[in-house]
């Protein structure tokens, strides 16, 4: 908000040419719709409000991107994106110390108190990775080419490390796609050297890390227990959410029951679920937690009605297309994330998706209109 509000306040009142882009204001009127399907004038629910305070954001990431002056747009914007991957970059670093001193240290943790960032739980550090790693690998984010790769280098480890298993296919499908790109165009051999020397290295680091063991080993053991307790091990406990929050979007597809509403339904589904789940330290039920839906795509519909899921597919499709080299990747980051996450129910998925959808809106070469102060 702060951001959005400021942008607005830095214009000069004097003539100057500013310029507004018109595909990038559909999709902050997306992010607009979406915001006020899920205010309720009658709620005086807690978790409504908190919900929506961390949601209000998104009404603001993007003016940005719709407003702006045409001079920012060679240089300035693609800056962004350079900050954007370094501040990551730099993350990761501070990641794979702690991770270092874990391992070492044998210390017994529970699998979401394995990111040294309070309010960055492992599957949002994922996803902030990966897309650092979608800009460097499509959108050539830094020239020298040995820095990239030295970057790349690290965010491969660091996600590889943090043991988000749809993270994992995340970077499987960026690593593919690159290669096939890096065939398909005949770059340097030597850049492809780079890369698959970085592979390998962090594929033997891997091998020493007991938590992608137990991660590889718990995914196995829950592919075989879908239907039925083996081996002692019950599958995944999104199966049990997801089946419970199916249940709540059919008593209501249309226009849903609202943010907040729709998780005390969802979690009093839950508290008749007696399935036992291992999180790293210690037998847990359902019941004792505090869950949402674990899927963006089930959360909207329980909150806003089936209809937003037009809106949120629509708007996927659109910025897939988008000018910009890396937007196909990062789209399919966030719908891949959208199906394990309820990503816009955290402030680190709402400005993920509140930024970035609206700044790739910005290479759509026929959006802008130019204004006269």
């Amino acid at each position: 908000m702060i951001a959005g509000i400021g942008w607005l306040m830095m214009f000069p009142f004097h003539r100057h040419l500013i310029a507004f882009d018109k595909q990038a204001s559909w999709v902050v009127a997306f992010l607009v719709v979406y915001y006020l399907l899920g205010i309720d004038f009658f709620s005086k629910s807690k978790r409504t409000s908190e919900i929506l305070s961390v949601q209000i954001s998104m009404l603001f990431w993007g003016i940005p991107f719709v407003l702006y002056y045409k001079e920012f747009e060679a240089s300035f914007f693609r800056l962004l994106e350079k900050i954007f991957v370094a501040s990551t970059a730099i993350s990761a670093v501070i990641f794979l110390v702690y991770f270092l001193q874990i391992e070492l240290q044998k210390i017994p943790l529970e699998y979401s108190k394995r990111s040294p960032f309070y309010f960055l739980p492992v599957h949002y550090l994922g996803m902030y990775y990966n897309t650092s790693l979608a800009f460097l690998f499509f959108g050539k984010t830094f020239k020298n080419k040995v820095f990239s790769f030295f970057l790349a280098t690290i965010l491969i480890s660091s996600v590889v490390l943090l043991a988000a298993r749809m993270q994992w296919v995340i970077l499987s499908i960026l690593l593919i796609a690159y290669t096939l790109d890096s065939i398909k165009n005949s770059l340097n051999k030597k850049k492809f050297f780079y890369l698959i020397i970085s592979i390998i290295a962090i594929s033997f680091s891997a091998l020493f890390s007991s938590e992608v063991h137990r991660r590889i080993q718990e995914t196995i053991d829950e592919f075989r227990s879908i239907k039925a307790k083996k081996n002692d091990k019950q599958t995944n406990h999104r199966v049990f959410i997801w089946k419970e929050a199916k249940s709540v979007c059919r008593n209501l597809p249309i226009t849903g029951f609202k943010p907040g509403i729709a998780d005390s339904l969802l979690m009093a589904k839950l508290e008749h679920v007696d399935a036992e789940f291992w999180d790293g330290e210690k037998v847990y039920y359902l019941r004792d937690g505090s869950y949402n839906y674990h899927n963006q795509f089930l959360q909207a519909i329980a909150e806003r009605g089936i209809g937003i899921i037009s809106l949120i597919g629509a708007l996927a499709i659109v910025m897939f297309f988008s000018a910009h080299p890396a937007s196909k990747y990062i789209v399919l980051i966030f719908v891949f994330s959208m199906f394990t996450e309820s990503i816009l129910q955290r402030q680190a998925g709402v400005f993920l998706f509140s930024f970035f959808m609206p700044y790739l809106a910005l290479f759509s070469k026929k959006s802008k209109f130019n204004f006269s102060f």
